[in-house]
């Protein structure tokens, strides 16, 4: 989870989805943050990110806007650390039950 204030220009920043149920499959999507625009209700901001895909040079990535309550799905490079560890001890259980 990330704060608006703690955004800096320019650093990255994580989104982990899963495919599965488990919880064992991370796919983790990269985001570097360019800044805020005035979005169309009065007060709303949108915080924009370059999509980084990856094998792909930095200039190809999209334009995303994330609404302040999006924020919630990212990940500073500790945040990111810390759900993959979380996705370690998943893995670590998932294989002690196959191995009862």
């Amino acid at each position: 989870m990330v704060k608006p204030e703690s955004l800096i220009v320019g650093h990255a920043y994580f989104r982990v989805t899963y495919p599965e149920a488990t919880l064992t499959k991370p796919i983790v999507g990269s985001y570097s943050y360019v800044g805020t625009e005035k979005l169309s209700e009065p007060d709303e901001v949108g915080y924009l990110f370059k999509f980084m895909p990856p094998y792909a040079p930095p200039e190809t990535g999209a334009l995303i806007a994330f609404s302040r309550g999006q924020l919630d799905d990212l990940n500073n490079i500790e945040g990111l650390i810390s759900e993959l560890a979380e996705v370690k001890i998943r893995i670590k259980g998932t294989a002690s039950e196959h191995l009862s």
